[in-house]
């Protein structure tokens, strides 16, 4: 992973933290929200028909907060998930790259076949996709293992 990306990374896991915390303090106040509703009730400020609107209210923006802070949460754990993911395929490919230079023929097509390469060329355009095993070693092909699947094109 390079530096720049490295940087961008840091950046979103920063950002996606600062707004899981802002989500959690704001989750905790609604609870005083609703406190102070009750107690502008108890001294006749309000009317029911106003605190139960306004209750309404709060339990929905509680609710769609939680959900927010939840998707958050899930995407702060893909990124880093996407991070690591990033860091064993450069390690993948780099393994792969010298393995390839002292491979023999036979091993070559095995390692192809393994990274079940496919490609499909049409005079507009050519598609190159494959599988990369993110936890697999060069010389073993686990299907129970994590994979990405990569896509490459280009056009004549």
């Amino acid at each position: 992973m390079g530096a720049g990306q490295e940087q961008k990374g840091a950046i979103q896991r920063t950002s996606l933290s600062q707004e899981i915390q802002k989500l959690k303090r704001k989750i905790k106040s609604y609870d005083s929200q609703e406190r102070r509703l009750v107690q502008l009730f108890r001294y006749g400020e309000i009317n029911q028909d106003s605190i139960l609107d306004e209750l309404n209210q709060l339990k929905k923006e509680r609710e769609a907060d939680k959900q927010k802070l939840e998707d958050y949460t899930r995407a702060k754990e893909h990124l880093g998930n996407l991070e690591l993911a990033e860091m064993r395929l450069a390690e993948y490919c780099q393994r792969l790259r010298h393995d390839l230079d002292n491979a023999t023929f036979h091993e070559k097509r095995e390692i192809l076949e393994m990274l079940a390469i496919k490609v499909v060329a049409t005079p507009e355009h050519i598609n190159v996709e494959g599988v990369i095993p993110l936890e697999a070693t060069s010389t073993q092909s686990s299907d129970s293992s994590p994979k990405v699947l990569t896509i490459g094109r280009t056009s004549a």
